[in-house]
């Protein structure tokens, strides 16, 4: 009986270690910035037009921001430019700037396939952008303007990852 208490025992320390155990395998999966990463293209409708878009995510400064390059071709090229902080944290911040004159700061929430940008400031010029993965090569980004306490959506593109350049 000493025996299959002592099993009993070292059995149920183990399932507590391995229950308490941070897993190694989240620690070491990619944020979703990191599976942002990359040259992403995809034909969608802004402000009412037909309009060709590129994103570009990659790592920048030792690893320490993710920076995003964002272009819209249509009448009056669009293009902008957003740094994120990188963290293995749910939230974060950034800034973004584009050729509109536009500088924002961003606060950030990373959801499990998604990452949901609040940029502005409150009771002035305010939005929401939402880059979502629907699988590693296939994603939907979509932007919304707060006005009157009301958000309206202007901007939305499915979006293709391109091939990797050699």
């Amino acid at each position: 009986m000493k025996f299959a208490n002592r099993v009993s025992t070292i059995l149920g320390a183990f399932l507590c270690l391995v229950l308490t155990a941070p897993s190694l395998q989240a620690e070491d999966s990619p944020t979703i910035l990191e599976r942002f990463t990359g040259t992403w293209i995809a034909s969608g409708n802004s402000f009412g037009d037909d309009v060709e878009v590129k994103m570009t995510w990659s790592k920048i400064l030792s690893g320490q921001f993710y920076r995003i390059d964002y272009q819209i071709n249509m009448m009056n090229n669009f293009s902008g430019v957003g740094h994120y902080k990188a963290t293995k944290e749910r939230t974060t911040s950034g800034y973004w700037a584009d050729n509109s004159g536009d500088l924002h700061p961003l606060s950030v929430e990373f959801k499990d396939n998604a990452i949901v940008t609040i940029w502005g400031v409150a009771g002035k010029k305010q939005g929401r952008t939402e880059y979502r993965l629907v699988n590693k090569d296939q994603a939907t980004v979509t932007d919304w303007l707060l006005t009157a306490g009301i958000w309206n959506k202007f901007n939305h593109g499915e979006f293709v990852r391109t091939p990797v350049e050699d």
